[in-house]
């Protein structure tokens, strides 16, 4: 279960005196639980009242729930003071527009840690074929097409790749209710996101690979501190 992955992924990059916790991506909570249960303190935060919504459908546990753009989390940090972890999952930081929007995201994060705290966030590895002139998803190639079905949902979507983004177009069916829409994907080599992280002030981070697991997740996590 993917939720649970996620879970465990913080859980072994965190400390015992990591209690403080916000996820910056929350989407509609899904890794909450295993985490309430090591005594965590968690508060959530979504840009897309969409998930929001979703998520207050149930009976989360999150301390308080915010619906901020990552460039604004300071007006958490001014209502709720310091964090002692903040993370951003599910590739969900190759939705900035720009390496200079991710740089400013980057330190707005580093600006809510305390002293010893840490940013976790992941993303996919990219790979490249001509020496780093253009970069793509291993298992997605240019205008490879895949269809999904998950009971009465059939999703269809095409890969493409365009000026240093990765853009799928979606179309979705559920039933006789048909859906289209595109969402594009900032691609991050490792090297680009250890400049980045410097520039944003961090002292350092760690890389960890565990996609060849035997319980694999499916991106590569960094851990800012």
């Amino acid at each position: 279960d993917h939720a649970i992955n996620q879970a465990k992924v913080i859980q072994k990059l965190i400390n015992p005196t990591h209690k403080k916790l916000l996820d910056a991506a929350c989407g509609t909570g899904m890794n909450i639980s295993e985490l309430i249960k090591q005594g965590k303190e968690i508060f959530a935060n979504d840009g897309s009242l969409f998930m929001l919504k979703e998520l207050k459908k149930k009976n989360h546990e999150f301390k308080k729930v915010f619906n901020e753009e990552w460039i604004n989390l300071d007006r958490i940090y001014k209502s709720e003071s310091l964090f002692d972890v903040i993370y951003i999952l599910g590739n969900s930081i190759s939705h900035c527009p720009s390496m200079e929007y991710l740089i400013e995201v980057f330190t707005k994060v580093r600006h809510g840690l305390n002293k010893d705290g840490v940013f976790i966030f992941d993303s996919r590895d990219w790979i490249t074929t001509d020496e780093g002139k253009s970069y793509f998803q291993p298992e997605r190639k240019i205008n490879q097409r895949r269809t999904l079905i998950n009971g009465v949902i059939k999703i269809q979507d095409e890969c493409s790749y365009f000026r240093g983004k990765q853009r799928i177009k979606y179309l979705v069916k559920n039933n006789e209710k048909i859906e289209n829409f595109t969402l594009e994907y900032l691609i991050i080599p490792i090297f680009k996101f250890k400049e980045l992280i410097s520039l944003a002030g961090f002292k350092g981070v760690d890389i960890f690979d565990k996609s060849k697991e035997k319980t694999p997740y499916p991106y590569i996590i960094y851990r800012a501190f």
